[in-house]
């Protein structure tokens, strides 16, 4: 079966582990995905099946959309909501303050993944790395921006 589609991955599931779910589910032999997404982020994935696995390298998946909630005062050794070390209450920000924190992400920006991203370093995820207490130094990634909006804020 040659299939080309897009399936959302639910949060706390691994992209692999996801395929593999996929793969039995509907009883795909072979199957690849594009993208691996951090097991705590909820996504889309694009999968192939059959012989149109071999298209995964050719799709252009540029540009993309990302939808983030932010929790002020919250922290943890990975930057997201595994893991919560501690909270902190922060004080309010007016609604100016947002709106110029957001317009201000839009441009080009460099930056040194987090060592709990699902990046590859000498063939292991990093993230894998940082929970064995593994350190390591990703690649700095430049990252274009072209428009973010605040949905809420609460």
């Amino acid at each position: 079966m040659n299939r080309l589609f897009v399936a959302h991955k639910p949060p706390f599931v691994g992209s692999n582990r996801y395929l593999s779910q996929l793969k039995r589910r509907y009883g795909f032999k072979k199957a690849g995905f594009s993208g691996t997404l951090d097991p705590f982020a909820s996504g889309t994935l694009i999968v192939a099946t059959g012989a149109f696995t071999k298209l995964l390298p050719y799709l252009d998946k540029t540009p993309k959309c990302y939808r983030a909630t932010l929790w002020l005062g919250a922290r943890s050794k990975s930057d997201d909501l595994e893991n919560i070390l501690s909270i902190e209450t922060v004080p309010a920000f007016s609604p100016q303050e947002i709106e110029a924190a957001v317009n201000a992400l839009q441009c080009t920006q460099r930056y040194r993944p987090s060592l709990y991203s699902a990046k590859r370093i000498n063939g292991k995820r990093a993230y894998d790395l940082a929970r064995e207490g593994k350190s390591a130094e990703l690649k700095e990634i430049v990252s274009e921006i072209y428009e973010s909006r605040l949905l809420c804020y609460n």
